[in-house]
């Protein structure tokens, strides 16, 4: 394999990672947003600071607002990402 060919396939793997995290990340964010939405009156601020609230506590992810909302939602991506990446690696594996 030529170094044109191996870059365009680490460039389609790259893309396929990024873009099934999000995918993941975007399915799995909006079906708790709903479910707690319907369930308890939760609201989606609400939902990214609870999982804020697994790195910085249940109180400060709480009163911490519209930053505690954004790092939740940035950690509920990135463990996506990486779920992603763990499936993308093993699939390959198999084949």
């Amino acid at each position: 394999m030529n170094s044109t060919a191996s870059a365009r396939a680490l460039q389609s793997s790259v893309q396929i990672v990024l873009l099934g995290g999000l995918a993941v990340g975007v399915l799995d964010i909006t079906d708790a947003m709903l479910f707690w939405w319907f369930r308890a009156g939760l609201t989606p601020v609400r939902i990214v600071q609870s999982v804020a609230a697994g790195l910085i506590g249940r109180e400060a992810a709480a009163s911490g607002g519209l930053a505690s909302a954004v790092l939740g939602a940035v950690l509920h991506f990135s463990i996506a990402l990486s779920v992603m990446t763990v499936c993308y690696f093993l699939a390959r594996r198999i084949r």
